[in-house]
């Protein structure tokens, strides 16, 4: 099953699904806010299994706004990939 899929059966179980677009960007910037408060006040030390669990917070939140918006991560990053691409060219030396 992808990860869409996977998020998407687990907040319609648990009626999770009924989020506006409002609510999930929020939710996203705060749990963003959560994973700088592991890097605040140092740089090189943090603990990877509380990063990596805000992380996929964010993450999950993320893949819920494309199911709200009715678009795919593939689709979305690798349309910003092309725009990118096409205004930073490689360079060859």
């Amino acid at each position: 099953m992808k990860l869409i899929e996977l998020i998407k059966e687990f907040r319609e179980t648990r009626k999770w699904n009924n989020n506006s677009e409002a609510s999930l960007v929020k939710s996203i910037v705060i749990e963003s806010a959560e994973l700088l408060e592991h890097f605040q006040f140092q740089e090189k030390e943090y603990d990877k299994e509380l990063v990596c669990n805000e992380l996929a917070d964010i993450l999950i939140y993320c893949h819920a706004l494309c199911i709200k918006l009715d678009v795919t991560p593939e689709e979305i990053v690798s349309n910003k990939l092309i725009d990118v691409a096409r205004r930073y060219p490689v360079v060859k030396d």
